[in-house]
C-alpha cells in the first residue's frame, strides 16, 4: 500500500542528501566570501574576518564607516550557497572628536542636472559611501538629449 507521508519524507531526504553532497566546504565558502569582499572598492580585506560554518557566514572586524559595514554584509550575502550572514562588525570612527564641515554632514541632498540616469545613480552611490553619511536625498534631475534620437 502506498503511504503518501512516507513517500514525501523519503523524497525530502533524497533532496537534502543531494544538496548536502554538492554544497561547498566551509573552507571554500569562506574563501569565496573573502574574494567577494576583496572586490568591493570600499573594503580592505584585512578589516573583515570571515568564518564559514554550514552555509552560515560570520563577519567580524572593525571598520570606520557604516557604509563599509553594509558593503561587507551585502558582498557576503551575494555569494552562492550562503544561507545566512551573522554580522559582528564594529564601527570605530577614530579617536578624534574634532571634525570639519565635510565630516559633520550626515544628511546630504543632491541637486542639479545630469545627462544620464547612470550619473544620477552613481552620484548617490558615491555619496552613500562617504564617511559618516547616513541619509541621501537624491533630487538630481536627468535631462535627456532627445536630439540624438531623431
Amino acid at each position: 500500500m502506498f503511504n503518501y507521508n512516507t513517500h514525501i519524507y523519503t523524497v525530502a531526504k533524497l533532496i537534502a542528501a543531494c544538496n548536502n553532497r554538492n554544497m561547498k566546504s566551509n573552507e571554500t565558502l569562506q574563501k569565496d566570501v573573502q574574494d567577494a569582499i576583496k572586490w568591493e572598492p570600499l573594503l580592505k580585506a584585512a578589516e573583515i574576518g570571515v568564518i564559514a560554518q554550514d552555509g552560515v557566514i560570520t563577519l567580524t572586524g572593525t571598520v570606520n564607516s557604516y557604509s563599509k559595514k553594509i558593503e561587507a554584509e551585502s558582498a557576503a550575502r551575494n555569494v552562492a550557497e550562503v544561507k545566512a550572514v551573522v554580522e559582528k562588525i564594529e564601527i570605530n570612527f577614530g579617536n578624534s572628536w574634532s571634525k570639519n564641515d565635510n565630516e559633520i554632514a550626515t544628511e546630504v541632498t543632491l541637486t542639479g542636472t545630469l545627462k544620464s540616469l547612470y550619473q544620477k545613480t552613481e552620484a548617490a552611490r558615491i555619496t552613500w559611501n562617504a564617511l559618516d553619511v547616513w541619509d541621501v536625498d537624491n533630487e538630481l534631475v536627468v535631462e535627456y538629449d532627445y536630439s540624438i534620437v531623431e
